[in-house]
């Protein structure tokens, strides 16, 4: 007789987390009534005896439903992209093309409006996600690198 595990699939919401010197750390979550199902002939931890053992692996969810990029410490520092905005971000000629490429009310002006501008632009929080965040590099590039470019080659600056 082959026994098959049990799954849980489902959504969950945290409840609660903590930790303390009696009962270590604990993580709570709502789940639906059905989905407890999958739990009920588990034992849980009575005293000093140890409920079942599982393994779980969990991922942050939007309201999109799709996982959550969380910004990884050692990816925080900045790479080549995150550079490259920073070095953009000094040109004056630069601050001209944001101010035109992207219509601003009040001209681009120093490279805190012009990190301003990237971050609004590249849906970011600091430009080192560039060089993490996939869909904020490709902003990065379509719409702001390659018509920056495009820019400087139609008033010949190199």
């Amino acid at each position: 007789m082959s026994t098959v595990p049990t799954v849980f699939e489902g959504e969950m919401q945290l409840m609660n987390w903590g930790e303390s010197s009696a009962n270590g750390a604990w993580v709570k979550f709502w789940i639906t009534p059905e989905d407890l199902e999958a739990f009920r002939h588990l034992k849980c931890k009575s005293g000093r005896i140890a409920g079942h053992r599982v393994a779980a692996v969990l991922v942050e969810i939007g309201d999109d439903e799709k996982p959550v990029q969380q910004l990884d410490p050692e990816k925080a520092k900045g790479g080549a992209l995150a550079k490259l905005a920073a070095m953009l971000g000094d040109d004056v000629e630069f601050w001209k093309f944001l101010t035109h490429q992207f219509s601003l009310e009040e001209a681009c002006e120093s490279p805190d409006n012009a990190a301003e501008v990237i971050r609004e632009v590249c849906e970011i929080e600091s430009r080192s996600e560039l060089d993490w965040h996939t869909d904020a590099a490709n902003r990065f590039h379509s719409q702001i690198r390659g018509p920056w470019l495009k820019w400087r080659a139609q008033r010949g600056l190199k």
